[in-house]
């Protein structure tokens, strides 16, 4: 949604959730969610997306999800933030789905289930949804290693980062660590066509800061090359702690769900770059604590080691 067409409140647009249409219930929600032209009250929000969704607006249905899973005008209640979700992700949306699967990877309202997730994951990048495709691609790649489907997990990466997921050089270096400059060339042109169509249709655009640079793909030697020196992050980016405890989580400032995720691996970078170290990433899993909802990632150093680094999401995690 660009900022030309965010709703803002209105006399007008108050009479039409009143009489029952669905998208402006679901506008004024957002009105109340997010300050546009009233004070922000998520329980006035709450009241107004319940209505939407009981009318199967699934929009709706995926931003009540995320006031139960966040607690923001109800008590926080993960498994009725699944259900939202899963009748979302049975109407086709796909942001459902990606949130479905973080809860059965992560057993946040439901018991376990990784192949559910996995195949919630697939369905949610296969309807063009950025953050999925990152997901699923990593987890392709886990589940195969030393098989040929290494090379759809590269092109999903690929694809993800293509679309602004961009802070994870390193782990789709790693993903191609062992494919020929040729089959990175045709993969990437292949991307290349794919992203041209998602942009064109006009449902997810890509980010604007993306440092992936064309050269990566030629010539010999491409797996062995060095990632340039990193530039700082914006002022602000970060806060809180070294990211080595809930206490000491480190804080990304970024409302953009979409893009946030891609700041965690943007500073496993700039924390790299001290080390003098690259990595992978062993596991990311979801987590809440007192009810704000952080990212574990399970890093793998290059000389070895392993480090578990906490980011505290709670600026973009699951926003509308």
């Amino acid at each position: 949604m660009s900022s030309d067409n965010l709703p803002t409140f209105s006399k007008k647009l108050h009479e039409a959730a009143l009489a029952g249409d669905a998208d402006a219930q679901v506008d004024l929600a957002l009105c109340y969610s997010q300050g546009w032209g009233v004070e922000i009250d998520h329980a006035k929000a709450v009241q107004w997306y319940t209505l939407a969704a009981d009318q199967g607006h699934e929009a709706a249905l995926h931003s009540l999800g995320i006031k139960y899973m966040h607690g923001e005008g109800v008590k926080r209640d993960p498994v009725k933030a699944v259900e939202c979700w899963q009748r979302a992700a049975d109407l086709g949306f796909a942001m459902s789905m990606f949130l479905l699967a973080n809860c059965y990877q992560n057993g946040d309202g439901v018991p376990e289930d990784s192949e559910l997730s996995y195949s919630l994951y697939e369905r949610a990048a296969k309807l063009d949804y950025p953050p999925a495709m990152l997901d699923y691609g990593m987890l392709t790649f886990f589940r195969n290693l030393g098989t040929p489907l290494v090379e759809e997990a590269y092109r999903w990466l690929l694809l993800a980062y293509e679309m602004g997921i961009s802070g994870y050089q390193n782990p789709l270096l790693e993903v191609g660590r062992d494919l020929s400059p040729e089959t990175k060339k045709r993969i990437r042109a292949e991307v290349l066509a794919e992203r041209d169509r998602i942009i064109a249709e006009g449902i997810y655009l890509p980010g604007d800061y993306s440092s992936y640079e064309d050269e990566e793909f030629e010539g010999e030697g491409d797996d062995d090359k060095e990632a340039g020196e990193i530039p700082p992050p914006p002022e602000g980016l970060f806060t809180g702690g070294d990211g080595s405890s809930f206490e000491q989580a480190v804080k990304i400032n970024e409302s953009r769900s979409g893009f946030g995720a891609s700041y965690e691996y943007y500073w496993l970078n700039l924390l790299g770059q001290k080390k003098g170290l690259g990595w992978t990433l062993g596991r990311q899993r979801l987590a809440y604590k007192c009810g704000v909802p952080y990212d574990i990632l399970e890093v793998i150093w290059s000389d070895g080691s392993q480090e578990k680094v906490y980011f505290d999401i709670s600026a973009f995690y699951g926003k509308e």
